[in-house]
């Protein structure tokens, strides 16, 4: 049983904190009302999608200096929840939200690529936030 999977077997909601312990930086986990939610590997559609998305927001943010476009390697926090969109951008007006591997606050753009296994948490659940 994964190191993730073990510790939301114990305990019903977990902090931002306990499952940042638990959680490897190659996992894509997420953390909604307290419940760590893993992603599966994504589609090859998926794949070739979001590296479409990040080619063309960074260039034309790096060529317009607008700010940093991040893919699913960056996480962000919106209080209790920890969501890892497919990509991020944050303007350079709020650079100071970035931490080393996660947001603290909202992305000024969050893309999210839905996923088949539940559209309703890409497409209701998330935007809410």
């Amino acid at each position: 049983m994964s190191r993730v999977l073990e510790a939301a077997h114990y305990k019903l909601k977990l902090t931002p904190e306990e499952s940042f312990q638990m959680v490897g930086e190659d996992d894509k986990a997420e953390l909604i009302d307290g419940k760590v939610i893993v992603a599966s590997p994504v589609s090859d559609e998926h794949a070739r999608i979001q590296a479409f998305l990040l080619t063309i927001l960074n260039l034309f943010a790096q060529r317009h200096h607008l700010g940093e476009v991040h893919g699913e390697q960056m996480a962000m926090r919106l209080g209790q929840n920890v969501f890892i969109p497919d990509v991020t951008f944050v303007a350079k007006a709020h650079l100071d939200r970035l931490q080393s591997s996660m947001i603290q606050g909202p992305a000024d753009l969050a893309v999210e690529i839905v996923s088949p296994d539940d559209p309703d948490r890409d497409r209701v659940r998330k935007p809410a936030e």
